[in-house]
């Protein structure tokens, strides 16, 4: 701005001064030397013009030109802020350090102000990293060829090298420090491909799990049935078995046919329960029949006038004796029987009964 106002002052004051020698050259008689004097000094004034004009043209070209990063700022200084911010920070080191980024657009070219670091300054810092970290393998590298002692084959040697081999050492070197960026690349290429297939591996089993559990939530109880017979639904104990399997229901459910050996085992002395769920197609009502292959329990439970004793009530209470177990060894096994009260004949059994059970109990000490 300063040349451009003093060229604007040389033109103005040469103006003036010409229009005066000229009106004065045409009114007094010594006008030849008057002239020679005005020319003189209008070629004086031109080439101070022409010196300011080149002036002024450098100073252009050198504002035109990219500032870089550190031009007004230490390295240290912009190393430091770095270091110290993160993404998410907020305030006036973070609008310093968007400020010093802006200064060259090859950084950041958003050149966006704002004292938030986000996810365009991040993407800042790690071109300025990438940059500075380009510099600083070109300095090794000019440094590794300006001095004399290099390291050939494991030795040191003291030779002068050529600029062929200096070009050879630092194209080595780029080379090498691709190699390493590469390396780098596709490690964490392969950590996220892994980290990635983990991640499906786990959704998969997750949406097996969760399918698994939504067909056992819509799978359902199902039975055979008769439109004249009552069948068997379930016998429930108080050793919490539930066994739904019959010899003519053809139970089909999530539920376990045959209840596992540690829930089926009575001690002498125990009182338990057994209680019979059944269903008749036209809403009679039933009767319930136990029996036993201990005798103890079929002459107080099962027989009455050596018939087959039925009970509308469905559940059964007994309690374990060393009779029982003298009878029936270990194994106790319990039957049960349905039919409809008043049919008059029955399905099975010789017409004794329409559905029947059973489940193997372990008798101990």
């Amino acid at each position: 701005m300063n040349i451009k106002r003093n060229i604007v002052t040389i033109l103005v004051v040469g103006i003036i001064f010409g229009n005066a020698f000229v009106a004065s050259a045409q009114t007094t008689t010594t006008a030849s030397t008057t002239t020679a004097t005005l020319q003189s000094l209008i070629q004086t004034l031109q080439k101070q013009i022409e010196s300011l004009t080149v002036q002024l043209q450098t100073l252009q070209k050198a504002q035109a030109q990219p500032q870089t990063a550190t031009n007004t700022v230490g390295m240290t200084d912009v190393l430091q802020l770095i270091e110290q911010l993160k993404e998410g920070s907020s305030g006036e080191k973070v609008r310093t350090l968007q400020t010093i980024l802006a200064a060259d657009i090859n950084i950041y070219p958003e050149g966006i102000i704002t004292g938030y670091y986000g996810k365009l300054t991040a993407r800042a810092v790690r071109r300025f990293q990438s940059l500075e970290q380009s510099r600083n393998i070109a300095k090794s590298s000019e440094k590794i060829l300006a001095e004399s002692p290099v390291q050939l084959s494991g030795k040191v040697q003291n030779t002068t090298q050529d600029r062929s081999s200096r070009e050879e050492a630092y194209r080595k070197l780029i080379d090498e420090q691709n190699r390493v960026d590469g390396e780098k690349i596709q490690a964490d290429l392969l950590r996220r491909n892994q980290e990635s297939a983990e991640a499906d591996r786990k959704r998969i089993e997750e949406e097996r799990i969760h399918a698994e559990e939504e067909r056992l939530k819509e799978q359902r109880d199902t039975y055979t049935e008769h439109e004249q017979y009552p069948i068997i639904l379930s016998l429930e104990d108080s050793k919490g078995n539930t066994y739904k399997t019959s010899m003519y229901n053809q139970y089909k459910g999530p539920y376990i046919s045959w209840p596992s050996e540690g829930s089926r085992i009575l001690r002498v002395g125990d009182t338990f329960k057994a209680t019979v769920i059944a269903k008749d197609p036209q809403g009679r009502g039933i009767e319930y029949n136990w029996e036993s292959n201990s005798r103890p329990f079929m002459d107080s439970v099962s027989l009455e006038n050596n018939r087959l004793k039925y009970v509308s009530n469905n559940t059964l209470e007994y309690k374990i004796t060393e009779e029982d177990l003298k009878s029936v060894g270990e194994t106790f096994r319990l039957v049960w029987h349905i039919r409809a009260i008043s049919a008059g004949y029955y399905r099975f059994g010789g017409g004794q009964y329409d559905d029947s059970g059973y489940i193997d109990y372990k008798i101990v000490q």
